[in-house]
């Protein structure tokens, strides 16, 4: 309705470390002349002039008054600034906020001159020493305690000025109960500002914003004070058109528009989307829709250190990455990510994990604040169907950032985030990750263990398991270094052995360093790039390990799994399976095989056979999706290394909707038929539609 001011540009800013300014800066904006130029939005560590260690910038812009009506009002919003801010405006201190993910917002009408207006902005990034303080910080917290050069400090959203009537809306949360599955009963809090006492009439139209749903129209009168009002309005929908993950239905969305009118003129409006999904944990299962779904996820860290390079055409690079490996949940690690992360998901029906940021601090006057931060994340997220899952603050996830060495303080807070989350929001899962878990202890005595797998227990000493009767399994992968293409651009010498020659590594925790030299030692190869290969191709095969097992035992325990993690955020050796430049790695290759909808999955065999031995595998088909697929066609074969088929065999299969069926046991045994050598079983299955899905796996015959 209104018309946004962008104050975006080059503004004046100088960094503390610099030196001092007077105690009246605010109040002296000619001093500024010697200031640094700076972008907004952006991150002063990617511009000149700046430290990697700042902590406090100033920042100083003018601009002029917009015309304002009389009655009318002046915001100042500023969004995802990391992570303090303290703002004036013609020498008088207007607001103070802390927070990256909180918008700044405030009425700035009685700062105003008739002309132009001098505003300083105060942005703090805490500390090592300070970052005790700031309990919300997540993951960001974490690379200021263990990497003081990669600071994320800046103003790194928009700073928009909004000319809005003397009656605006302030804020709108919805949510909504099933009453039954084909009525939907949305609630709405509304905070409404006021100059004057006033009657209105609040009025609301629900309209299908992807779908042919039906439009839902009403209205309200109701009365209001001056200052701030808040109101709730309850709206019955009938039958609406259902929001479902991508491989179960379509991800429908409505649009909720709110009209507040006053004296017969339109006074605000402000507008949502929203979808209708119903969830429940059942018998150690989630139901979405009264559908079982298992989870197939990945953890998502923040997309860049810097944020000022994260806009939607880069998210919706990742999403599609992320969808065309098969995935269908994102936890996203330790952070809050921008609202456009969160409406991509929503178009696409891609589910949502949401951590709570919350640091294990120490401050005990920091309580309060604490749950405030965790009412104003559930108000502000609520409304994306996409996310299904608050992450409480687990000590398990926060020693998976921090240093072994540091205590984690502030469980007692943990318990009081977690009932905050169930007395606001009873339309979502709280899980909680604990100990670091041997999944093999939860799988029955049925289980096929091959000794080939033995190297790939190293991800152990890393698994969590989510407390309760839903176990999903999170955090397992193998740090690899990035693709060959982004070496030759990184690295000054690409056969160079030396494996952190070009990277930085933390030098109190080299994790990765001994990690893979435990499984693949340095002074076996030859050349560089045949050691960074080898890292990926073992990732890899850990990966595709962990994925295909966690399926085979779906709900038996499994409910889901998650890997450690999706993309690189700089330019560095880790457990991603995309590198920083959005070049895949041989683990995502291995991840969409293994994760699609539908799979055909096989026992890993033994490291190897000798004449005498009896080849056992058991043949699994995999179906996550709600169709059944009666008349599939199982075929595999053995090959030899000359692609000449050794034996081969086919079955009739009929498969379910949300099935996972043992439907062949491979029983061979060696003979001298069997030339030593590398053979390999591929498997396809053929399902009715014509589509043809295959998979493949390795023996090896010795003399």
């Amino acid at each position: 309705m209104y018309k946004d001011i962008k104050l975006n540009g080059i503004w004046k800013a100088w960094p503390s470390k610099r030196g001092p300014l007077p105690r009246d800066f605010y109040s002296q904006p000619e001093k500024t002349a010697d200031w640094f130029d700076i972008r907004v939005p952006g991150n002063w560590q990617t511009q000149g002039n700046f430290g990697d260690d700042e902590n406090i910038v100033y920042y100083f812009t003018t601009f002029r008054t917009p015309p304002i009506a009389e009655g009318q009002n002046l915001l100042l919003e500023l969004s995802r600034v990391f992570n303090s801010t303290e703002i004036w405006i013609n020498g008088r201190s207007v607001k103070k906020s802390r927070d990256y993910y909180v918008k700044s917002k405030t009425n700035i009408t009685k700062h105003l001159s008739e002309s132009e207006n001098n505003m300083f902005v105060k942005v703090s990034w805490p500390s090592k020493k300070d970052i005790a303080q700031h309990e919300m910080l997540g993951v960001y917290g974490e690379w200021e305690y263990e990497k003081e050069d990669m600071s994320p400090g800046g103003i790194c959203g928009d700073v928009v000025l909004r000319v809005v009537n003397e009656i605006y809306i302030n804020d709108m949360v919805i949510s909504y109960e099933f009453k039954e599955l084909n009525w939907v009963e949305i609630n709405l809090r509304l905070n409404i500002n006021s100059k004057k006492d006033a009657d209105i009439i609040c009025d609301w139209q629900i309209t299908p914003e992807n779908c042919q749903g039906t439009e839902v129209k009403g209205s309200a009168p109701r009365s209001i004070g001056r200052g701030n009002s808040y109101l709730k309005l309850s709206i019955s929908v009938h039958n609406p058109l259902l929001w479902y993950p991508w491989e179960q239905g379509d991800p429908n969305l409505y649009r909720i528009t709110i009209d507040i009118t006053e004296s017969d003129q339109l006074r605000d409006r402000k507008s949502q989307t929203i979808g209708f999904r119903k969830i429940e944990e059942r018998n150690g299962s989630i139901i979405i829709n009264d559908k079982r779904q298992f989870l197939r996820g990945i953890i998502y860290l923040p997309t860049f250190i810097h944020s000022e390079a994260v806009n939607r055409d880069v998210l919706e690079k990742d999403i599609q990455l992320i969808l065309d490996a098969g995935i269908n949940t994102i936890r996203l690690f330790h952070h809050i990510p921008t609202q456009e992360l969160y409406d991509i998901c929503n178009e696409n029906g891609l589910l949502l994990w949401q951590d709570i940021p919350f640091n294990f601090s120490t401050d005990s006057k920091t309580q309060n604040y604490i749950l405030r931060r965790t009412v104003y994340l559930h108000n502000s997220l609520h409304h994306n169907p996409s996310l299904i899952i608050w992450g409480k603050p687990s000590k398990v996830d926060t020693k998976y950032l921090f240093k072994e060495k540091r205590r984690l303080r502030g469980v007692s807070k943990v318990k009081k985030i977690s009932r905050t989350l169930k007395k606001l929001d009873n339309n979502r899962l709280i899980i909680e990750n604990i100990k670091y878990y041997n999944i093999f202890k939860m799988i029955n005595s049925k289980f096929n263990y091959s000794t080939q797998v033995d190297k790939f227990k190293i991800a152990l000493e890393r698994i969590t398991v989510t407390k309760g009767k839903l176990k999903i399994i999170s955090n397992y992968g193998f740090p690899s270094f990035p693709e060959i293409a982004t070496m030759v651009e990184v690295a000054a010498e690409i056969n160079n052995k030396s494996k952190t020659s070009w990277i930085h590594l933390p030098d109190e925790n080299n994790i990765y360093y001994q990690r893979i030299e435990q499984q693949l030692p340095l002074d076996d190869f030859e050349r560089a790039p045949t050691f960074y290969m080898a890292t990926q191709n073992f990732q890899a095969r850990l990966l595709r390990y962990y994925h295909e097992l966690c399926r085979r035992y779906k709900y038996k325990p499994f409910g889901g799994c998650f890997m450690y993690f999706f993309a690189d955020n700089c330019l560095i050796v880790s457990d991603s399976i995309v590198d920083y430049y959005r070049r895949t790695k041989q683990g995502y290759t291995a991840t969409k095989r293994s994760l699609q909808p539908i799979c055909v999955l096989m026992d890993w065999p033994e490291e190897s056979y000798i004449d005498g031995d009896i080849i056992k595998l058991n043949i699994y088909v995999i179906n996550d999706t709600h169709n059944a697929f009666p008349s599939s066609v199982l075929k595999w074969k053995i090959i030899n290394s000359e692609s000449e088929v050794f034996c081969e065999d086919r079955k009739i299969v009929d498969m379910f909707g949300d099935d996972s069926l043992t439907v062949e046991t491979l029983r061979i045994e060696v003979t001298p038929e069997f030339v030593p050598g590398n053979y390999r079983v591929q498997l396809e299955l053929e399902l009715p539609t014509q589509e043809c899905l295959g998979n493949s796996y390795q023996l090896k015959i010795l003399e």
